[in-house]
């Protein structure tokens, strides 16, 4: 990525000031449903093109102005999915020197969870491996860890900054011993437990 990074955890941008031309590129799954792209007015003197691919989940915003000006310039991301569900972003965005103020290549979420959630893994009892399933409201550092009956840690699967969205991951217990364990999930002032049988 290049230039301060773009937020798109609200499913919206605010184009930077001094931007007088950008290009912003969409592309999801459009088995999922449809997503588009939309922008506020950018001022006099301003022209936007968009081409819409809808059968193969594409959306292309192109902008320019012939001079800059200090109007609030945003373009949003408008889903009609309503499962999760990600997307890909990439965008430039060039000042009027035609520097490159910005660009970057982003998935987001486009359902954004309201709440942290630990799901029950699946399946449950589970020989070997199994799946884990979370949401995270907001940008976060999320750490996941695996406890055996005792207390005892027995794996940490994820410590790191997660963007907001739903996210799965598989986790394998084939060198352990069949028992009961513990998933705990920890996110700012949050922790969330569940149990977990695993059998062989």
């Amino acid at each position: 990525n290049i230039g301060t990074p773009i937020n798109w955890d609200k499913l919206l941008v605010d184009v930077p000031t001094e931007a007088i031309a950008g290009q912003v590129y969409l592309r999801y799954d459009p088995n999922q449903g449809k997503v588009d792209l939309q922008h506020s007015a950018f001022g006099n003197n301003n022209f936007t093109l968009k081409k819409e691919l809808v059968d193969h989940g594409e959306v292309l915003l192109e902008f320019g102005l012939v001079e800059p000006n200090d109007d609030t310039k945003i373009i949003s991301i408008k889903s009609e999915i309503n499962e999760p569900a990600e997307a890909t972003v990439i965008y430039k965005f060039f000042a009027k020197d035609r520097s490159l103020i910005a660009a970057g290549t982003q998935k987001i979420a486009l359902v954004i969870p309201t709440e942290f959630r630990l799901m029950q893994n699946y399946p449950n009892p589970f020989n070997n491996t199994t799946t884990i399933r979370y949401s995270v409201p907001e940008e976060t550092d999320i750490q996941l860890e695996i406890f055996d009956i005792s207390g005892r840690l027995v794996e940490t699967l994820t410590s790191q900054l997660h963007q907001p969205g739903f996210y799965d991951l598989k986790w394998s217990g084939r060198q352990i011993a069949s028992g009961i364990y513990f998933i705990k999930l920890e996110a700012a002032k949050t922790v969330l437990t569940q149990k977990m049988i695993l059998l062989k």
